[in-house]
């Protein structure tokens, strides 16, 4: 990860935490969370693009969990919500047992190739938001979408989705694509 000082935006006489704000908008006092927490990142960071995603496409937390990015938990800077849990082994898929992790909010100092972001996730009932935050390159603005940001949504999401058919749906209680199936078919 890169010196955690390319992640120092806000001068440190500043205590307000993005944490408050995500407090006071899950106590019922909202319609639209997307709109009022880009207006609090905005607050927040007046020098960076805000940019808001579903945290599923792009997956932005699965494509630095498989190496191609890094995405580093920042609580020095900012609070965090999670939930922890059980979960049962399954020998048949190969799973162990082990505490499972939800995080409901949560800063990251995420790098991609050369490229610094800072990046929120945020869960509020069904909904699941990336915010990624990133200085406008030349000729953007603040309320542009830097360029950065959308090659790095189109690489995670060819990532996520790669153009494959070889694969069988299979039904196990959840659907799940298994290519190990499919390429088992295929020998018989």
């Amino acid at each position: 990860m890169a010196d955690t000082d390319a992640f120092t935006l806000v001068n440190e006489a500043n205590q307000h935490k993005i944490f408050d704000d995500y407090e006071e908008l899950s106590s019922a006092h909202f319609v639209d969370p997307q709109t009022f927490l880009t207006g609090v990142f905005r607050r927040q960071y007046p020098e960076l693009a805000v940019t808001c995603t579903s945290s599923r496409n792009p997956a932005l937390l699965d494509f630095a969990a498989a190496g191609h990015a890094t995405a580093e938990l920042d609580i020095i800077n900012e609070s965090i919500n999670r939930f922890r849990g059980y979960i049962a082994g399954n020998a048949r898929y190969g799973y162990k047992e082990g505490i499972y992790e939800s995080r409901y909010f949560a800063k990251y100092n995420y790098r991609w190739g050369n490229h610094d972001f800072i990046l929120y996730v945020i869960a509020i009932g069904y909904s699941s938001y990336n915010f990624i935050l990133k200085e406008p390159a030349n000729g953007e603005t603040t309320l542009s979408t830097p360029k950065i940001v959308d090659e790095l949504i189109m690489t995670c999401g060819r990532w996520s989705y790669p153009v494959d058919n070889d694969f069988i749906y299979v039904y196990d209680g959840y659907w799940s694509a298994s290519k190990s199936l499919w390429q088992q078919v295929q020998k018989a």
